[in-house]
């Protein structure tokens, strides 16, 4: 019975999300077992300029957007960070992600985030697609800044960059996802992972019958 419910409940979890993450990352794939550490690769991500990437371990300086661990794109001066996506040529996507100003000084939390190539190391953007920007006293939670853009090729990448003032406090970034988007700027249904999860549910309530009838 316990196995039926948790069924149950992935799939209520996937009839509710109706989304198709093509991307996603939240910065706790590795712990840290510190505060906080600098690196020149974490998770999906590279550095592309600056000292590295800057992981906290969540109540360091705020508390994570989800999971145990977040972004600060200033380390010891401004930083960027990049990761190659597949996606398909044409196709509309959302990217968003969680972010938070560290700092009350103007010009000082920037997040600009591009799409581009990426090589190696080596980011080259072909699209800018906003900043994120805010000063901590106006917004002191966790906001979600989303941006819509058209895929140009089957590698792009998704880049994160400090910008502002170089102190080492920056404007912080969690739960990163891109999702595709159709014309009516609406998230795509996952109507495959449905039918799977529907699928998979109806086989297990059909094993319990034939259990309780062998009883």
């Amino acid at each position: 019975m316990k196995t039926f419910l948790a069924a149950a409940g992935a799939l209520a979890a996937v009839i509710g999300s109706g989304q198709a993450a093509v991307f996603s990352e939240n910065f706790d794939g590795q712990d840290i077992g510190r505060s906080w550490g600098v690196y020149n690769t974490f998770g999906q991500f590279v550095t592309t300029s600056g000292a590295g990437i800057e992981i906290q371990r969540s109540g360091t300086v705020v508390n994570a957007d989800s999971g145990d661990q977040l972004v600060e794109l200033d380390s010891h001066n401004n930083s960027a960070m990049a990761a190659l996506m597949n996606l398909q040529a044409g196709q509309d996507y959302r990217v968003s992600f969680a972010y938070r100003p560290r700092t009350d000084r103007v010009n000082d939390n920037g997040v600009a985030v591009s799409i581009g190539t990426l090589v190696g190391n080596n980011f080259t953007s072909s699209q800018l697609l906003g900043t994120a920007d805010g000063l901590r006293r106006d917004q002191n939670v966790w906001r979600t800044v989303s941006y819509i853009f058209r895929a140009v090729g089957g590698d792009n990448a998704l880049q994160f960059g400090g910008v502002g003032i170089s102190n080492s406090l920056g404007g912080l970034i969690d739960t990163v996802m891109v999702e595709q988007w159709n014309d009516d700027f609406q998230a795509v249904p996952v109507p495959g992972a449905f039918a799977f999860a529907l699928t998979g549910l109806g086989g297990m309530v059909y094993r319990r019958r034939q259990q309780l009838r062998s009883s």
